[in-house]
């Protein structure tokens, strides 16, 4: 049926609007807190924005088609890649650290699931610049914020590092083009799937005690336990110890932060290089927010070689999760008043009563199909207005209206040159 949308896409409804726009609202006023702006990239690109760095199985799910010139054209999947483009073509605008952020929709042909559509928004934020562990730290910050804002209080942030991997794998020399199949099973917990992968590639039994860890889901991660798995493999050891100094610099940056501590958990970006992550609440079991370090990406698309990081949050999922938690309280009223004629005749002056309120920023409705009292109360009630402002000819020649408060069915008699100030 043409009067339905495709399948996993939606029409978004006013009621559900107002909730994405209060989300909105919050994650922008804490991101913009911490330096970032706002940026905007074009729903197409050309396929060679993602073709090289996002992963074979993201690839599979992208929208690709040819335009009128025959070019390879993508509904975007993801931003990253896109804001990388971005900050690659535009260098020499940018100062020496860059902190953006978006809000945008994205397109991955995928089988729809509750929290999972085949378009779907996210709010994302990326720091281009920076390698220190207080870039890492302040993204983990940003976050952490962020769910504590909206008022999630049981919720985890889990955090890995690609780069430990990739280390221990090249200390073992396996081989560079099989290690990015090898971190998708290690983030699937498949210990089988990754000695078939390994089979006839020599290995020492140190690291076959390591991939059982990182595959064992009910093995403890602390950073203790971790070392004592890396003993063999200085370098990575030294990334770990960073991962201490990054988790001490978050701790000064915000009060309270829930973080565990997970090499299995790789991410399914080709693209990561250090610390990736996700936020994971009870009532949802696919992570609310994902990202990661990606060192690589600005020189793999034509750029200096410039450290970034970044993460977004999914805007379904945090709608989901929000509402099953009942947090979404003080959502802005669409609608203040209605300004209702008690009878005919009075068209007049019920538009300048609306437009001084309009004019004063007080969202106005009026009737525009001639209905009467009775029928004006029920609409107000049935679209949640809480004030009508009734307009009598008698109470208007005295400079009078009366406002009915819906929610607790009282009038009261207020001066039209004091409307305004009744409202504020």
């Amino acid at each position: 049926m043409f009067l339905k949308p495709l399948k996993g896409t939606n029409d978004i409804f006013p009621e559900e609007n107002e909730k994405r726009n209060f989300i909105i609202k919050k994650l922008k006023n804490i991101v913009r807190n911490y330096g970032f702006r706002e940026i905007k990239t074009p729903t197409m690109e050309n396929f060679e924005t993602f073709s090289k760095n996002i992963g074979s199985h993201l690839t599979e799910k992208m929208y690709l088609f040819k335009d009128k010139s025959n070019r390879s054209i993508v509904l975007r999947p993801e931003s990253t890649a896109p804001v990388t483009r971005l900050y690659v073509g535009n260098r020499h605008i940018f100062s020496k650290t860059v902190k953006l952020f978006y809000s945008q929709n994205h397109f991955r042909y995928e089988r729809p699931q509750h929290g999972r559509f085949r378009e779907f928004w996210q709010f994302g934020i990326e720091l281009f610049g920076s390698n220190e562990h207080i870039a890492d730290a302040e993204v983990l910050a940003v976050v952490n914020d962020i769910m504590r804002d909206i008022g999630f209080e049981s919720f985890k942030i889990k955090l890995g590092h690609v780069g430990i991997l990739r280390q221990v794998f090249d200390d073992e020399n396996i081989p560079k083009e099989i290690q990015s199949d090898i971190l998708s099973k290690i983030n699937k917990k498949d210990y089988d799937c990754i000695i078939k992968q390994l089979d006839g590639i020599k290995y020492s039994d140190e690291f076959d005690i390591f991939l059982k860890s990182l595959c064992d889901s009910k093995n403890s991660n602390t950073i203790d336990k971790i070392e004592s798995y890396l003993k063999s493999y200085p370098k990575a050891l030294e990334i770990l110890f960073e991962i201490k100094e990054l988790l001490s610099i978050l701790n000064i940056l915000t009060d309270t932060v829930n973080l565990e501590i997970d090499l299995s958990l790789t991410r399914g970006l080709e693209y990561y290089t250090g610390i990736v992550f996700e936020v994971l609440v009870p009532s949802l079991n696919q992570p609310l927010c994902g990202g990661g370090r990606y060192d690589n990406l600005v020189k793999e698309m034509g750029g200096l070689k410039t450290p970034a990081i970044g993460m977004a949050f999914g805007l379904e999922r945090l709608l989901i999760c929000a509402e099953s938690e009942k947090l979404l309280k003080n959502i802005e009223i669409p609608i203040q008043a209605l300004v209702a004629p008690a009878t005919s005749g009075l068209q007049h002056e019920m538009l300048e009563i609306a437009s001084d309120l309009r004019k004063n920023d007080i969202r106005t409705e009026i009737d525009l199909i001639g209905r009467s009292l009775n029928q004006l109360m029920g609409y107000a009630k049935k679209e949640k207005i809480p004030y009508v402002v009734i307009i009598g000819k008698k109470e208007f020649l005295d400079n009078i209206v009366i406002v009915k408060d819906l929610l607790t069915e009282t009038d009261l008699k207020v001066p039209i040159d004091e409307l305004i100030y009744f409202f504020r």
